[in-house]
């Protein structure tokens, strides 16, 4: 596929000085006549200065380095090195910050494949594969040659139109005045017009293809032609720096293709007026495109400055007039709200509802004392003859207690009487010594037994002892076999011992036996001595009982006599207590309902001039805000007018160049003259 040809303006102009000779000049050693070249498309400001004819051949020298007029004629002016229009996304960069940059790299990356990455100097090495001076390279085209070369570069220069074209569409991608659909249908209208212009020059490229140069092969010039390609697309994907880098190498090699053979066969022609008038003409043509240009590019600036100062205007005409509008608004209602607020505070402080709902509360006040000091009145003799009914039915308890404590007091008594007639606690006693000696006489004879069987079985014990002990010491030497004699000895002193221990064991169980049957009888003793004791102990206490509740009695029956005539007067004044108490409860409450309606009444028109407040708080605060909002649109203002100054220096920097530039080829095409 054929790689997109996008030339920068800064190149076209270096190769200038050659279009012309091989467009306008005659050969003269051939008859034939050219056809027609197409017209150049108009060209894009051009970013570097076209390079001054030379009055005579130059001094010879080294192929590589530039070519160098004669001393008596105007030095070649530099090329300048500036772009036409600094690349978009280099500009938007500085302008809209990382968000334009963004979107540069990555659109211009896919609108213009990236072709960077190959080094200069493999154009140098195409033109001068087979030379290293150069100056064996073979100047001398023929008339179709030249013609065929015209048409191409003519080719290359009618791609200007395309560079112009994209360079506007990439430009309006990054604008954000663009929506994302816009951006779309640009990127679109972009990418077909470099389909567009690639086919053009592709089909201006094929109509010359016959054509040749001398000079140079075919696939040199291919390849030199490749390269030119390569380092415009470099130019249109890298930054400024990188722009002026080829730019330089771009002109040092087209400089190094026109080197002394091609001056010196331009003089050796007489082809001096002739490349003048063709430099002129060029010159001319690209004065008169760079004055549009820059009659395009006013414009645009000037549409562009207008667009966002009406835009501004527009903005800010909106604020202040929503500002103006809310500001009336809340003045008219603090007007209205504080007028408002007059009125209720006028009524709150001269109405008569205030005066007549103070004199209520001072008289319910007077009636509240009056009623609590009625009702302490009323409490007073209400206890009063309470605590008399209270004593009256305490004292009939009494009697009632008294009485049925004296009958349980006569019954107890008689049951302690007739136990002591009957001498039971004295019979109980005796059956229990009885029954207590009886046992006890009885173990005493079982303990004899049992303590005169120890001391039989001792005594045994001890003689089979003393009988073994002789045995050992003489029957054993005597008789050697007799064993059966000595475990006869030892059975029998086993028997004894534990006849022995269980006579020890009865003996010490009687005994305790004996111990036991003591306790036992000073506890049946103790219980019958109890029951006689409890018997005496209820008389006592029921004697005692008896004698408080008598004195209680007693006491009732003289504070009754003393209150009787106190009591009487007592009830007849709390029926008249309580008939005052109802009347003024019930004055007190017709009097607190009159003042409920006026505190009502009051308490509206309070809660009236406390939300009139609160409004009034609220359009004070608002208003404020307002006053904030004010400083706010000014200091927009001032950002807007910042901005407006910003676009028109960005203008005039923009503009600059191209007039600095029209200036620059005026001069040149004074020189001509």
């Amino acid at each position: 596929m054929k790689k997109k040809l996008l030339l920068s303006s800064g190149i076209l102009a270096l190769a200038s000085p050659f279009i012309s000779a091989t467009c306008v000049v005659k050969n003269k050693t051939e008859n034939d006549t050219p056809a027609t070249a197409p017209a150049p498309n108009p060209v894009t400001p051009p970013a570097a200065e076209p390079v001054t004819p030379p009055n005579e051949s130059p001094s010879v020298q080294p192929a590589p380095n530039p070519v160098n007029p004669p001393s008596n004629t105007e030095p070649t002016t530099p090329p300048n090195t500036q772009p036409s229009n600094p690349p978009a996304n280099d500009k938007l960069e500085k302008e809209l910050g990382k968000k334009h940059e963004d979107a540069s790299a990555k659109l211009t990356s896919y609108l213009f494949s990236d072709a960077n990455g190959r080094s200069i100097e493999s154009i140098k090495s195409r033109i001068y594969r087979d030379s290293i001076s150069g100056l064996d390279i073979d100047w001398n085209p023929s008339r179709d040659s030249e013609w065929g070369i015209a048409r191409k570069i003519d080719n290359l220069i009618a791609t200007e139109d395309h560079n112009e074209s994209s360079s506007e569409s990439t430009l309006r991608l990054f604008d954000d005045t663009y929506t994302d659909a816009k951006n779309k249908a640009l990127l679109e209208k972009a990418k077909k017009d470099v389909a567009d212009s690639n086919d053009r020059v592709e089909r201006n490229s094929r109509s010359v293809e016959n054509g040749n140069w001398n000079g140079i092969s075919k696939d040199e010039e291919e390849k030199l032609r490749d390269h030119l390609e390569d380092v415009s697309e470099s130019i249109l994907n890298n930054d400024v720096s990188v722009w002026e880098r080829k730019q330089e190498e771009a002109r040092i090699a087209w400089e190094n293709v026109f080197t002394e053979p091609f001056w010196n066969d331009i003089s050796n022609r007489g082809w001096e007026k002739e490349y003048k008038d063709s430099l002129s003409r060029k010159l001319n043509s690209k004065n008169e495109s760079l004055k549009t240009a820059l009659k395009k590019l006013e414009s645009k600036n000037n549409k562009e400055i207008n667009l966002v100062s009406a835009s501004h205007n527009s903005y800010l005409k909106i604020l202040k007039s929503e500002l103006e509008a809310d500001k009336r608004s809340f003045e008219a209602q603090k007007a209205d709200n504080e007028s408002k607020l007059a009125v209720i505070s006028e009524k709150l402080e001269n109405s008569d509802t205030n005066k007549k709902a103070s004199e209520l509360k001072s008289l319910i006040a007077d009636l509240n004392e009056l009623l609590i000091s009625s009702k302490a009145d009323f409490n007073k003799l209400s206890d009063n003859v309470n605590y008399i009914e209270w004593l009256m039915n305490y004292g009939l308890k009494l009697r009632s207690d008294k009485e049925t404590e004296g009958k349980e007091l006569q019954k107890i008594k008689e049951v302690l009487e007739k136990y002591k007639q009957a001498k039971i606690e004295e019979n109980k006693i005796s059956e229990i010594d009885k029954k207590y000696d009886d046992n006890v006489k009885k173990l005493s004879e079982l303990l004899t037994s049992e303590k005169t069987n120890k001391v039989k079985s001792e005594e045994s014990l001890s003689s089979y002892k003393e009988e073994l002990e002789f045995y050992d010491k003489f029957s054993m030497y005597l008789f050697p076999d007799s064993e059966k004699s000595y475990e006869v000895y030892l059975d029998k002193i086993n028997e004894l011992t534990e006849e022995l221990e269980s006579h020890k064991s009865q003996i010490s169980d009687l005994e305790n036996l004996k111990i036991e049957i003591e306790k036992e009888r000073n506890s049946s003793i103790s219980s019958v001595k109890a029951e006689t004791r409890q018997l005496e102990d209820a008389v006592e206490s029921h004697n005692n009982k008896f004698k408080a509740l008598n004195d209680a009695d007693n006491k009732v029956n003289e504070e009754l006599s003393k209150a009787n005539s106190q009591f009487v007067d007592d009830k007849k004044e709390i029926v008249e207590a309580d008939k005052d108490i109802k009347n003024l409860e019930n004055l007190i409450s017709g009097h607190l309902y009159n003042e409920n309606i006026l505190l009502s009444e009051l308490n509206k028109l309070g809660d009236e001039k406390k939300s009139l407040e609160a409004k009034s708080k609220e359009i004070s605060e608002e208003l404020a805000k307002l006053e904030e909002k004010e400083e706010l649109i000014e200091h927009l203002e001032e950002i807007y007018n910042k901005q407006i100054e910003e676009l028109e220096e960005k203008a005039y920097n923009s503009e600059k160049y191209l007039n600095d530039q029209i200036k620059k080829i005026e001069l040149e095409i004074s020189k001509l003259k």
